[in-house]
């Protein structure tokens, strides 16, 4: 294997993974307000979050779509993001300013197809802006089995780490994040996120999203897909060859809690020291130099 290949390899499955801080992942400061599209919008991947997004991900990746844009692409890779996805849900839901094609070229210039929150959020928007992209709209066995994963993985995290009512704790946490750049950046999205379109009542905003997903795209064009069904169909539908390795399975609901809620614990400690720790280090230079000027004064008025 050439160094090359490796390098792309190691690549593929870092993108892949969703875990909160991920050390293979270096994150970048890309302004994407300053960017424009560079390869065709080729595949729009609309079903709801804990639909297999993690695993189509990878799955596209394997099949030559670079790149796939997925939470984790704000997350871990380019935090700020978030500034033009709050743009976009002001805008959308909250009819404060536009966003239109112009701006998604901007955004997502760089992808090749996307999936997973919180593109979902915007299934209208992305059909309209890349029309000549094929959709694919994964679903669950059944809609109680696509709640229960749901529930016992998103809708926890956010209600543990973005609550409507929270506690002290909570609010020092979401006083302090701001503090650092990125990660407030991605605390204000998600504020939008949940203020407009977010959380989801259950199973009935699951149905009516599929419904939404049906009538805006024409059956040509649409695969119902279920990640349980494997390479076939999915590569049918895309005009590609079969792989000759196993189709990803990735991102299960054990996976999400100990990437998502055991890694943002450990990171929210994290911010918190660091925070505490420049808190402290101001507080002893303001004593230094309290200090300092003390003696100064003494010597002069001595």
């Amino acid at each position: 294997m050439d160094k090359e290949t490796a390098a792309e390899k190691g690549r593929v499955k870092a993108l892949a993974m969703n875990a909160v801080g991920d050390p293979s992942i270096k994150r970048t400061n890309i302004d994407r307000r300053q960017c424009k599209r560079i390869v065709p919008m080729e595949v729009l991947s609309l079903g709801a979050s804990r639909c297999g997004g993690s695993s189509i991900r990878k799955a596209l990746l394997y099949l030559g779509y670079h790149d796939v844009y997925h939470f984790s692409s704000l997350m871990d890779e380019n935090p700020r993001d978030c500034e033009m996805w709050e743009q976009a849900f002001d805008a959308v839901y909250g009819g404060k300013g536009s966003f239109g094609k112009e701006e998604w070229d901007q955004l997502l210039g760089h992808c090749m197809a996307l999936t997973d929150s919180p593109c979902v959020s915007f299934a209208p928007q992305l059909v309209e802006a890349y029309p000549n992209a094929k959709v694919i709209l994964a679903t669950r066995d059944s809609d109680d089995q696509y709640f229960k994963s749901y529930f016992d993985t998103i809708y926890k995290w956010t209600v543990e780490n973005y609550p409507p009512y929270p506690t002290v704790l909570q609010r020092i946490w979401g006083w302090l994040l701001p503090a650092f750049p990125l990660d407030g950046l991605m605390h204000r999205m998600i504020r939008a996120q949940h203020m407009y379109d977010f959380p989801w009542t259950g199973i009935a905003d699951y149905r009516k999203h599929n419904a939404l997903v049906r009538q805006i795209v024409p059956k040509h064009n649409l695969l119902e897909y279920n990640v349980k069904q494997g390479w076939g169909p999915l590569c049918e539908f895309l005009g590609k060859p079969l792989p000759d390795i196993p189709f990803p399975r990735v991102n299960d609901t054990d996976e999400f809690i100990q990437n998502n809620f055991v890694a943002f614990r450990k990171y929210k400690r994290f911010l918190v020291a660091n925070a505490l720790l420049r808190i402290a280090r101001k507080v002893a230079a303001l004593v230094g130099s309290a200090y300092l000027v003390r003696l100064i004064l003494l010597r002069v008025t001595g």
